[in-house]
This record gives structure tokens, sequence and C-alpha cells, in this order.
């Protein structure tokens, strides 16, 4: 009896613990754009041809909390497509120039995943900015909407440019 009290308890503990992190925050997009400014330090100051353990689990975490960012919103404040789009970008940009740091085979290789990551984490810092605005619902009345559709690359696309 003792024995199933115990694991209602543990697993009524467990949903709870899954239903809260499965929300994003204001509070998380916040300590995600502050880990950028800190991880993209330490990042600079690597002069070896290898991350430290540490740094490079610092490092999964963060593209790991870009992808629970960029399923983050409410039915009220729904993060923008393209926002989301770039948090998934910043998940596997983390993913893959950590994979190119830990196979690299000469030091070029090393520096020139280390210089996308660390321009990837400047990016970052700018885009926690904005995704601390819209998940909390500062900016959504006053985001300028297109009837066009977007994608990640529109960006790159000049205005003028009919779309299909």
């Amino acid at each position: 009896m003792h024995f199933q009290f115990c694991s209602k308890l543990v697993l009524a503990t467990l949903l709870v613990g899954f239903s809260l992190s499965a929300s994003a925050t204001p509070e998380l997009a916040e300590a995600w754009q502050k880990k950028a400014g800190e991880l993209k330090e330490q990042v600079q100051k690597t002069n070896q041809f290898s991350l430290d353990e540490t740094l490079s689990s610092d490092l999964s975490r963060f593209g790991r909390t870009a992808g629970k960012l960029a399923k983050s919103g409410s039915a009220d404040h729904p993060l923008p497509k393209d926002l989301a789009c770039i948090f998934r970008g910043m998940e596997e940009e983390t993913r893959v120039q950590l994979s190119a740091m830990s196979s690299a085979q000469n030091e070029t290789q090393w520096a020139t995943a280390k210089e996308r990551l660390l321009l990837m984490l400047g990016d970052a810092e700018i885009v926690g900015k904005a995704a601390i605005l819209e998940l909390g619902g500062l900016t959504h009345e006053k985001v300028k909407t297109s009837s066009q559709p977007r994608s990640c690359i529109s960006a790159e696309i000049p205005e003028d440019t009919p779309r299909p």
C-alpha cells in the first residue's frame, strides 16, 4: 500500500514538472538571452582546439532551450512563426556547430565552427529581447503584419519581389 501511494506521488510530481517545463515564459526568454551573452564570452575565451565538457554541456542545454522557446506562446499571445523558426534554427545551429567543433580535423575547421557559434550567440542576445516582449504580450498589438505568409528566409527577399 505504501508503494502504491509513493508511486502515485512520484507520478503526480513528474506530471506537474513536465507541464510546468512545457511552457516558456518571458523569464525563460530573459534567462536564455542572458545565457547567450555569458556563453559568447566563454566561447570567445577558448583558445584551445576543443571545448571543455562543462561549456559543451551548457551550449547543448542552450540549444535545447531555444527549441523549447520555439514551441512557446499562448492562445492570447502566440509566438510569431518567424520568431519560432529562428529559435528552431538556433537550436539546430548550436547542435551543428558543436558537432563540427568536436569532429574538426584541424584548427581552421574548429575556428570556423567557433566563429559561426559566436555569431549565432550574438544574434541570440537580440532574438532573446524580442522573445521577452512577445512572450510577455507587450508587442502583440504593435506587430506590423503582412497579408503575405512568410518563411524564415523572407528577410532575404526584397519586399517588392512577387510571392507565390
